[in-house]
């Protein structure tokens, strides 16, 4: 699979597989998935709390900080 052929069909095929496997379906109700999502959320926030505008647009140009907010994206869009 490539950025350029893979599609969200075949995203949510994976993930369906990578939560069948671990027998997970018996904890995703709208209760609980929505509960992590609020966390990811706040996890992503974090890495802004208490700087103003400016400065994280800043350091989303340090490479050593993109990632581990990349990471937070996709745990909060996984959810």
């Amino acid at each position: 699979m490539s950025d350029q052929t893979t599609t969200v069909a075949d995203l949510r095929e994976l993930m369906r597989g990578f939560v069948a496997e671990r027998e997970w379906e018996q904890f995703h109700s709208p209760k609980n998935l929505a509960m992590a999502a609020g966390v990811e959320a706040a996890e992503l926030m974090e890495h802004f709390l208490w700087i103003d505008n400016d400065e994280s647009r800043r350091q989303m140009q340090d490479p050593a900080k993109l990632g581990p907010v990349a990471d937070e994206i996709a745990d909060v869009v996984g959810v």
